[in-house]
């Protein structure tokens, strides 16, 4: 049986989390999303429906990891999409969201954040969100976003390459308010996309990154390849080989993307 939730809001200024659904405890927001997401063409007004859980018991992120959380420390959000045929490419989702992360987590701690291929925002080399992007019927962003965590429950938890927003500032606001944070950056940036504008979020995303001109170790199609990155785009990456040659991918062919030289992006 699908829970029902246990508070509603609505935002009638947003397109994106114009309504969320709010529950104490979830198995997982993706899942529920998803499980939404086959009844879209019944419920078309559930485009763009935010889904938050103060707790998931089998929270997930990129490969089934888990991504777990004390109650009401981290913000664990869902966003059901129905999109056109040109933003349903998982390297656009993923970097759109990643993008309003960081823009979000910049505004409170009051500096930039790395971006991590392919899924995660770090602060200081340390993950302080990751995002998961499902697709069946409809297209599911999850954000799993750290905020009042401390050193010692990433330690039990078994994360300690992870960090959280109190980390960084003593008082960052709760995780309702990063929630409508996170929305209201999300919406912005999507009402771009679907109308064809997505070289600003592309741009942040590659400066995020910060791999272009630098030697990097890919992997791409199950090949580990060593070259120097020339491109970063939605287009294609392009690696130029220590031969002189070139190789080109999209970026959904690459699981992972990382710089050889040792020097942070940030």
């Amino acid at each position: 049986m699908r829970p029902h939730p246990e508070r509603i809001t609505e935002s009638p200024n947003r397109l994106l989390g114009g309504q969320v659904w709010h529950y104490s405890e979830l198995a997982s927001t993706n899942n529920l999303a998803l499980e939404l997401g086959l009844s879209l063409d019944v419920n078309p007004q559930w485009h763009g429906l935010a889904l938050r859980a103060d707790r998931q018991t089998s929270g997930r992120g990129q490969h089934n990891r888990v991504w777990e959380a004390p109650a009401r420390r981290g913000v664990l959000l869902s966003v059901l999409l129905d999109p056109p045929a040109h933003c349903r490419r998982p390297a656009i989702l993923t970097s759109w969201v990643a993008v309003a992360v960081s823009r979000v987590v910049e505004s409170v701690i009051g500096w930039r954040p790395d971006l991590k291929w392919p899924n995660d925002v770090l602060v200081r080399g340390q993950k302080i969100a990751g995002i998961l992007v499902e697709q069946r019927r409809g297209t599911v962003v999850g954000i799993g976003l750290n905020v009042w965590q401390t050193a010692d429950e990433f330690a039990a938890a078994g994360l300690p390459d992870a960090t959280s927003l109190v980390r960084f500032v003593a008082n960052p606001p709760d995780v309702v308010e990063m929630t409508e944070k996170l929305l209201d950056a999300m919406d912005l940036d999507w009402r771009d996309l679907e109308q064809g504008n997505g070289a600003a979020v592309e741009r942040r995303w590659r400066e995020g990154l910060g791999l272009t001109g630098r030697p990097v170790r890919a992997v791409a199609r199950g090949d580990t390849i060593l070259g120097y990155l020339e491109h970063l785009g939605w287009d294609e990456i392009t690696l130029r080989l220590e031969n002189g040659t070139t190789r080109s991918f999209q970026p959904e062919e690459i699981s992972a993307l990382a710089a050889l030289d040792g020097v942070s992006s940030g």
